[in-house]
């Protein structure tokens, strides 16, 4: 479970839904430090109390008027080539492998990944149409964090053969936590950190790499806006910009 939900568990568990008021909500999220889970938390707890409301379980949605400055991301760096295979190779003997190998090959959020049955795989791609998220050890299952979110996005064939073979309901069993120790444990073990957003960073710096239009380079990674995968998900290695050195000189030869 994110550091933030926990905390919204600790906040509200002893409340009941039509009980939380927008001051409550608003102490809360002033609480907390600004970051990426705070905004999620906010995703998350905003959706419970949209639903709560056009169910008619509550009257009033409190969450409405709650105002949270949103957290500007920093910049990630994503794996180089060479740290790439690195971590891949670490990775193999992990009972975690097939879902390293589909994070870092897809960039779906670790969120939309975890919630994936058989029957979003179709002609080799995966149908994102939901997320899910861990609470009091309940696993619940809902809608992408936004419009741009739903997509489908293709899947490296033997990857895809092995998610195909899947017998339980979610293809990807593990819960958040398990997942973050055992990114931890892989970081701990290599000379540079490796986590769910890392690997999804990586995606998009390969895709820039690839000369991946911006605009598809936006729908695969499930963006609203171009500059948010320019911005922030794109990282033009160096080691890649001298590798393609003479190339994009002879661009330029007057000669």
């Amino acid at each position: 479970m994110h550091f933030a939900l926990k905390k919204a568990v600790e906040a509200f568990g002893g409340k009941t839904i039509g009980s939380i008021t927008t001051d409550d909500l608003q102490q809360f999220f002033t609480s907390l430090p600004p970051s990426r889970s705070r905004d999620l938390c906010a995703v998350y707890v905003g959706q419970l109390f949209k639903k709560a409301f056009v169910t008619g379980i509550i009257k009033k949605n409190p969450y409405e008027q709650v105002e949270i400055k949103k957290h500007a991301p920093q910049k990630r760096s994503a794996l180089t080539v060479d740290e790439q295979a690195t971590f891949l190779a670490a990775a193999k003997s992990s009972v975690h492998f097939l879902l390293f190998q589909f994070l870092l090959s897809t960039g779906l959020r670790i969120g939309e990944a975890l919630a994936l049955s058989v029957t979003n795989l179709k002609d080799g791609k995966v149908s994102v149409s939901k997320d899910i998220v861990f609470i009091g050890g309940k696993e619940i299952i809902q809608p992408p964090k936004s419009k741009a979110a739903f997509r489908s996005v293709p899947v490296p064939g033997d990857i895809y053969q092995v998610m195909q073979n899947t017998k339980t309901e979610r293809i990807f069993t593990q819960s958040y936590n398990a997942v973050r120790l055992a990114f931890k444990s892989l970081s701990q073990k290599l000379d540079f950190p490796v986590s769910a957003h890392i690997l999804r960073h990586t995606y998009a710096t390969r895709l820039e790499e690839a000369g991946i239009s911006p605009k598809i380079q936006q729908y695969l990674l499930g963006h609203s806006k171009v500059d948010i995968s320019q911005n922030v998900y794109t990282d033009a290695q160096s080691v890649y910009i001298n590798s393609l050195s003479n190339k994009i000189c002879a661009v330029f030869d007057t000669k």
